[in-house]
């Protein structure tokens, strides 16, 4: 996050592998925040974290 509170993207390399189960384990997370009926810039964060993880492993 950047000093206003928002989502920044960072590009570092890792193995595929590593971002696939990252993913996996991220959504499960969400899940969890969602069952809980959590919410705030904690979730945002994580939302936007997984959407990058989504992305690198496509390309």
């Amino acid at each position: 996050m950047d000093e206003d509170g928002q989502a920044t993207e960072e590009t570092v390399m890792i193995p595929r592998m590593t971002a696939a189960t990252a993913t996996d384990l991220l959504c499960d997370y969400r899940r969890e925040f969602e069952q809980a009926d959590a919410d705030g810039p904690y979730r945002e964060e994580l939302t936007a974290t997984i959407e990058q993880l989504e992305r690198a492993l496509r390309r």
